[in-house]
């Protein structure tokens, strides 16, 4: 096998893993980066006649998986359906995000992404606050999720959001200490897709701050493209501006404080961390992944992926 035809190998087994079988697009934007740039139609043609990849490959309408796993396909169009369903439902609920002070970008990441969240699933919400203004953000935004019945929490899972990443504008970097910079948080975050975005140019503003992707992504950053043409009227601006302009200055700050210093004491209270969990606390970043499947699914990744391209 040459580097190429490893590279859609490891796509593949990737994927297979996370039970999606891919089209040949859809393998060509997740590639890892290449050393060598690559067209879309020289990538297809290797694809498509590679004699090592069709020992291991199957192609069934339109959709590439490995050998013996075409169960994927009644999968993937359950879930596709599924998932059209799930966004209808992200849409309508996604209005109380407009209440939330200093919230300046909420984004989408995880399978939903990737049209692939199982029907149990939640809304990963990656959140961009104001400057200094993170864990009075994350109090707002927990309390109307809350009243509105659209947070998860105990068992309370099935489309509802998860609030798992916040950033502050003017620190949008995910810190190598909150994650780990590895195929796995590249797939994840480089597939990020913005909600809402009340300043123009923050979801633009993060991909240019977390370059790091592209050093495992061939394709970055992908064309950005907002899940709705949400139209922010007047009138869903007004409760965020009229507690954004009584929080802006030195009652704010204390709020801030005050707010960082109740809720960075509620998270050091709960159980100890499991090795899979991924929690990270400071001022700028916060990463709550508890039972993070990362570790397990790269881990079987490397022992899969090597196997198929060390039986060639």
């Amino acid at each position: 096998m040459n580097e190429i035809e490893k590279d859609i190998t490891k796509v593949l087994v990737f994927y297979d893993i996370l039970e999606k079988p891919l089209t040949s697009l859809e393998i060509f934007k997740y590639l890892p980066a290449q050393k060598r740039q690559i067209s879309f139609f020289e990538f297809k043609k290797i694809l498509e006649t590679s004699e090592p990849l069709k020992k291991i490959i199957n192609r069934q309408a339109g959709l590439f998986f490995l050998f013996g796993r075409a169960d994927l396909l009644k999968i993937r169009e359950a879930r596709m359906k599924e998932n059209q369903l799930k966004l209808k439902k992200l849409k309508n609920i996604s209005f109380i995000l407009f209440f939330v002070p200093f919230l300046k970008m909420a984004s989408l990441t995880g399978s939903l992404t990737l049209q692939n969240a199982k029907a149990s699933s939640d809304f990963d919400l990656l959140v961009a606050a104001g400057e200094n203004r993170l864990w009075t953000t994350r109090a707002f935004l927990i309390f109307i999720t809350q009243v509105f019945g659209a947070r998860r929490h105990g068992q309370k899972i099935k489309n509802r959001f998860c609030l798992n990443c916040f950033l502050t504008q003017n620190s949008l970097k995910i810190k190598k200490e909150a994650k780990a910079r590895d195929f796995f948080s590249a797939q994840e975050y480089g597939r990020l897709i913005p909600v809402l975005e009340k300043e123009s140019g923050v979801a633009a503003a993060f991909f240019k701050e977390n370059r790091w992707l592209g050093d495992f992504l061939n394709f970055f950053p992908q064309p950005q493209n907002f899940l709705f043409k949400t139209k922010i009227s007047f009138a869903k601006k007004i409760p965020a501006q009229v507690l954004e302009s009584l929080l802006g200055g030195h009652a704010g700050d204390w709020l801030e404080k005050k707010m960082g210093d109740w809720q960075k004491k509620r998270i050091s209270s709960k159980p100890p961390h499991l090795p899979e969990d991924q929690i990270f606390v400071d001022q700028d970043c916060l990463i709550f992944h508890p039972q993070s499947k990362s570790k397990k699914v790269l881990a079987e990744w490397q022992i899969k992926g090597n196997k198929l391209i060390n039986q060639i």
